[in-house]
């Protein structure tokens, strides 16, 4: 059954009532129950698997009988009242003994189908008695399982009917109401997980998941006969964070409205996110749906000016209350005008918005000001600038927000050890930025916080790991790349990234490629060489120069040492490699690997040698030259870093827990990126008009001291960024280098500082008009 038979719609229409009408007066003293099923025979309302649907037929029934389109039989007393509570055993399920801590450990893990009654009474009486929302009778096609082990009973999973209609999720698919109606079958909802109050067992919610959403579409097939295409859930943020969810590889899509099917009309029901997890590559063509297009595409710098930019960027955030969401950009626009101020500065002295910013940070734990929350307006407007772009670049890197000086934050975790090898606290924060291919920053799609623990790393399951956070950036650009059918999506990562699950998501997703930094030299099978080893052999097919840029001692770390800027001449290789494969199962993994090494580096400086892994094709000296400068462009997710760090003193929030400093690092986060698109916009493409990114009294305050210092005026986005710079500190002259980021951050503090102080004057002295005769 590809379509489902839209019963309301079919018996709605004038000819259809006219055979209900005569079928009526055929049928005599007769049960509604027994009028339905010849109404199902008669119109051959069947399902998948030959079955009457009587259910839906007698709903649309009463439907026309209390429109007054036809009159049914009287309903007979002693039927099945609405409101009954599924049969359960009538005594408590036995309590599992001896559950391990952690989910690989737990005994005979597995998921049986309820399919006898003592079963079904097993599963509600479980549900009703321990599930926070009970047990309820669910119509339409279902699934039903029990989590059982050596343990004993640990928990249940359901899966009903889907919802019939919420916006955010049709949108997401790119249903209209047509085809919603005609595939609506095809989208499952987990409607109940129950992990027993008393188990007390890590992952075991995601790994649970798992199990079951492999087996679904084989266990629905053969009930059914048909596959699901898409699984959903909703989450009451308020009570629950989703974890189990997004560890499983679950997306969030939305938010609800707030309004219940069946809640009193005007009554509010809590606003719950939504989540949703393909079951089938290609689900969006089983559900007759189009990949929903993003809205008009942008240009990297439209809608930037202060004046404009948090409306844009951040404006109409999920938050649960409008008011939390102006707020939000009030507070945003208050920080973008001096990034590098404290609150109480940056709002000189306005008790209300100093008041407000702590309100709207401080909010409870489960409440929806969430970093993900506070970002998806500037997600949505980062699609829309990729969607500009033939190619983008997703750079996704990592960095350590460093909170020693303040002991007392709750929720910290352990970023290293200081001098006197005690733990420094802090938070690790791992971005991605999209990047076009002449390095503008497009926008920051995901952010992910973690408080490591400072434990070791093997042994856990790969969720816990470092490894992940990489994976779920990839998931986030495969996502985006989903949206954007004419737009190819690079994830660049550096030697961090270097790991084998990455390569193995890639091939899972398949919808974005692959560019990372080698970092561990494989075998490539049994009497062959290493991979590093393999392609020093191979001749050199190539030479270029390239720029290395300088290092300064303050930015040098252990692993990158201070160097001078030089030209390096480079040799390149490129190969096809061919991993073996972990198991029989997996398969080799080919890829094509980059060599790129500085043979004769100056006396005293380290060469340069990069192993570059892709998974995109190399066939000449061109593409080995692309994947090079694509992988250089990496560099551009550090300078946002340290924009964010140096330039919105990132490090420096004072906040009393580790989720309060999330949410704030987030808005800091986009305003970092502003920063750094201004300085690079304004170095590639100097010809945009300045008012892209300056307000009227910047630019009159540039104008008056370009002409004191007889310099060009701010006539285009380029010399206007140049003498922004300049009050930054910058030296001008014929030869210099553009102005780098820090020059931009000074200068931009100092700027609207100066153009406040015009505006305050013009309040009080308004401007002459010398039409007028006014001097």
């Amino acid at each position: 059954m590809v379509d489902q038979h839209c019963i309301a719609e079919t018996l709605s229409k004038a000819a259809a009532v006219a055979t209900l009408r005569v079928l009526l007066g055929l049928a005599g003293v007769i049960s509604r129950t027994e009028f339905a099923r010849r109404v199902c025979r008669e119109f051959g309302f069947r399902d998948s698997r030959g079955q009457l649907q009587l259910a839906s037929c007698q709903k649309a029934l009463r439907g026309l009988d209390k429109a007054g389109r036809i009159q049914l039989p009287a309903p007979q007393p002693g039927g099945r009242h609405r409101g009954c509570r599924p049969r359960g055993l009538g005594r408590p399920v036995p309590q599992p003994l001896a559950v391990p801590p952690v989910a690989g450990a737990v005994q005979g893990l597995k998921l049986t189908l309820v399919t006898s009654r003592q079963q079904r009474r097993r599963w509600n009486e479980l549900v009703a008695s321990e599930h926070p929302q009970g047990a309820v009778i669910h119509v339409g096609a279902q699934l039903r399982y029990l989590i059982e082990s050596e343990h004993g009973l640990l928990g249940a999973v359901g899966f009903a009917a889907s919802a019939l209609a919420v916006a955010a999720r049709d949108e997401w698919i790119g249903w209209d109401a047509d085809m919603r109606r005609k595939r609506l079958h095809r989208v499952l909802a987990l409607s109940r997980l129950l992990i027993r109050p008393s188990v007390q067992c890590r992952l075991l919610a995601s790994k649970v998941l798992g199990m079951a959403l492999r087996r679904l579409q084989a266990d629905f097939q053969e009930r059914y006969r048909y596959r699901p295409a898409l699984v959903e859930t909703y989450v009451d943020s308020q009570r629950h964070a989703g974890t189990c969810l997004r560890a499983a590889n679950w997306t969030c899509v939305g938010h609800t409205s707030g309004r219940g099917r069946f809640a009193p009309r005007g009554q509010k029901v809590p606003v719950k996110t939504i989540y949703a997890y393909p079951l089938q590559r290609d689900w969006r063509r089983v559900l007759g749906a189009d990949v929903p297009p993003c809205k008009q595409p942008l240009g990297p710098a439209t809608g930037l000016a202060l004046d404009e930019f948090p409306d844009n960027e951040l404006g109409g955030a999920p938050l649960g209350d409008v008011r939390l969401s102006k707020r939000l950009v009030k507070t945003a626009r208050m920080q973008a005008a001096a990034p590098m101020a404290s609150i109480p500065s940056a709002a000189q002295g306005n008790r209300a918005a100093i008041k407000g910013h702590y309100r709207f940070i401080d909010r409870p734990s489960r409440s929806q000001v969430t970093p993900e929350n506070i970002l998806a307006p500037h997600r949505e407007r980062t699609l829309r600038r990729m969607r500009e772009e033939r190619v983008v670049l997703c750079a996704q890197d990592g960095t350590d927000l460093n909170f020693a000086e303040h002991p007392g934050c709750a929720g910290l975790g352990l970023i290293g050890k200081n001098a006197a090898s005690q733990g420094t606290l802090g938070l690790h924060m791992h971005s991605t930025l999209v990047l076009s291919t002449q390095g503008i920053p497009l926008g920051v799609p995901q952010i992910q916080y973690d408080a490591p623990d400072g434990k070791a790393q093997r042994g856990k399951p790969l969720e816990e790991r470092k490894t992940f956070r990489w994976i779920r950036s990839m998931r986030e650009c495969a996502e985006l790349a989903a949206r954007l059918p004419n737009t190819r999506t690079v994830s660049v990562m550096d030697r961090e990234g270097d790991v084998r699950a990455i390569f193995e998501e890639q091939r899972r997703l398949r919808g974005v490629d692959v560019l990372v930094r080698a970092k561990h030299n494989r075998v490539l099978g049994p009497e062959k060489p290493k991979l590093f080893d393999w392609v020093r052999q191979e001749p050199v097919q190539a030479e270029m120069r390239i720029e290395v840029q300088r290092q300064s001692k303050r930015r040098s770390t252990r692993r990158q040492k201070p160097r001078k800027a030089r030209t390096a001449k480079v040799s390149l290789r490129w190969q096809t490699a061919e991993l073996p494969g972990i198991s029989r199962r997996q398969g080799p993994l080919p890829l094509q690997l980059v060599h790129v090494w500085e043979e004769s580096a100056p006396e005293g400086v380290e060469p340069l040698e990069w192993y570059l892994l892709t998974t995109m094709p190399v066939e000449s000296l061109q593409d080995a030259q692309r994947i090079l400068e694509w992988y250089r462009l990496r560099w551009r997710i550090e300078d946002w870093h340290r924009i964010l760090k140096s330039g919105c003193k990132a490090e420096y929030l004072g906040h009393r827990t580790g989720e309060r400093i999330e949410r704030a690092v987030t808005i800091k986060a986009v305003i970092a990126w502003r920063l750094a698109a201004m300085t690079l916009l304004g170095r590639e493409t100097p010809e945009l008009p300045a008012e892209v990114f300056y307000t009227e009294y910047q630019l009159r305050v540039m104008r008056h001291f370009a002409a004191r210092r007889g310099l060009k005026g701010p006539s285009n986005l380029g010399l206007a960024v140049r003498t922004m710079a300049i009050l930054g500190g910058y030296i001008h002259y014929k030869s210099a280098a553009p102005p780098g980021h820090q020059k931009i951050w000074e200068g931009w503090t100092r700027l609207t500082a100066m153009a406040d102080a015009y505006e305050l004057r013009d309040y009080f002295e308004p401007p002459r008009d010398p039409s007028n005769g006014e001097p």
